[in-house]
């Protein structure tokens, strides 16, 4: 059963994450259906993964230790899909100078998806808790494109970053701050969730505080991380006045190969 201790410092943070999340994802779909931007919607998207999976970790507290294994791999079937979003994303704004590599990586995040899936649906034959190493092959390779991404999108940005003012301006430097801070996130989550893995084993994973180890607030460090990520896009994207962009010139612009 849960605790007081698991209610103050997991469930009530995981709440917020995931309603913090969802907001990010309403106000983006709100500016989907406005301009029709595929971009957005891919966005959107990303964060509406995001929710489900601080949901289900949330919803996690309430399941016997012995099940919760079991909603951490399907709530890592999320964490690709949301990879796989960006990437889209990625894609949709720079369709004109995608290079070779970057038109196939949806594959190799697909992928990804497929064996966190099998993971979740057969998890004893998880890459933990099996010889069978594929899946973290497919995951290492997935998060190293990930930051592929990330720095190439900040550079294309911050080279188109002198033909915009005003709010569009705003709108670029904001993303700029959000892409920068993202794959310090996603270096972090990915080395101390794998370290909690192979240091406790997929089986003995457990959201019952008073046995937490070191590796285990190491790992926990990643909600108050996420929650100041998504506190901090909100604000930034709620300032702007998104009557005053237009996000077709914004996505033309970039989308030019001379960028």
């Amino acid at each position: 059963m849960v605790g007081i201790l698991e209610i103050l410092i997991l469930f009530i943070p995981l709440s917020f994450a995931t309603f913090l999340s969802f907001l990010n994802f309403l106000v983006l779909f709100n500016n989907y259906r406005k301009t029709g931007e595929k971009t957005i919607l891919h966005i959107a998207i990303t964060f509406l993964a995001s929710t489900i999976t601080f949901f289900i970790l949330d919803i996690s507290n309430f399941f016997e230790p012995s099940n919760q294994s079991n909603m951490f791999l399907f709530a890592n079937v999320f964490v690709w899909i949301i990879f796989l979003q960006v990437n889209q994303a990625f894609l949709s704004a720079f369709l004109n100078n995608t290079q070779f590599l970057e038109r196939y990586l949806p594959g190799v995040f697909g992928s990804a998806i497929f064996m966190a899936l099998l993971g979740a649906i057969f998890p004893d034959r998880y890459f933990l808790m099996n010889p069978y190493k594929l899946e973290l092959g497919i995951f290492l390779l997935s998060g190293l494109f990930i930051l592929y991404i990330f720095g190439i999108a900040w550079i294309r940005i911050t080279n188109s970053l002198p033909l915009f003012e005003e709010e569009e301006a705003r709108l670029l430097l904001s993303t700029r701050r959000v892409i920068a801070i993202a794959p310090l996130c996603v270096i972090y989550t990915f080395i101390s969730v794998y370290f909690w893995l192979i240091t406790k084993g997929l089986t003995n994973l457990t959201l019952n505080i008073n046995s937490w180890e070191l590796v285990d607030w190491i790992t926990y460090l990643n909600v108050p991380i996420y929650l100041f990520v998504l506190l901090g896009t909100l604000y930034e994207f709620s300032k702007l006045k998104f009557e005053k962009i237009d996000i077709s010139n914004i996505l033309n612009t970039l989308d030019s190969p001379k960028q």
